[in-house]
């Protein structure tokens, strides 16, 4: 490995910890904008209940019975909405860290490729094994087609 290569390895080490570390950073945002979200509505859904409870009172209609059920309603939906907001938020962070992750891989494998001259090196270097006759059943099967189940060779019509 020549100097060129080491010190491509090492921008490309460098890069890709600091794309992992604003992934990181951009995750933590999405779930600390989500935990305000989830506040907010939860904020909102005690607010929304608390009118509709002081406009049962006004009006002089007791909270027993159907003004309790619309209340519990209301309870439910900020329930739900409230774990909606915070699972959204999650799978986003979520989904942030794994593209990150995705791409340092990609990029560390592409570098591997570059340092070992890419696939043609290391096909060139499947290529140049040999057993013996340059066969591996002395039938006529060259070593391109050693994962050829057939005992002649790749696949050949008989038409």
């Amino acid at each position: 490995m020549g100097w060129e290569t080491a010190v491509s390895s090492a921008f490309n080490a460098f890069q890709t910890n600091n794309q992992l570390k604003t992934a990181e950073a951009n995750a933590n945002a999405v779930t600390t904008s989500g935990d305000y979200q989830v506040q907010n509505i939860a904020d909102n859904t005690v607010r929304q209940a608390g009118t509709v409870q002081s406009s049962f009172l006004q009006g002089g209609i007791s909270l027993q019975g159907g003004p309790q059920q619309v209340l519990q309603q209301i309870y439910a939906k900020g329930n739900t909405d409230i774990a909606r907001t915070a699972t959204n938020s999650n799978n986003q962070a979520s989904n942030i860290v794994n593209a990150a992750r995705t791409n340092a891989l990609n990029s560390i494998a592409q570098q591997f490729m570059r340092s070992t001259g890419g696939t043609s090196g290391i096909t060139s270097g499947l290529n140049s094994v040999s057993f013996g006759t340059g066969s591996l059943n002395g039938l006529g099967q060259t070593i391109g087609g050693a994962l050829d189940p057939s005992p002649v060779g790749p696949y050949q019509s008989p038409f």
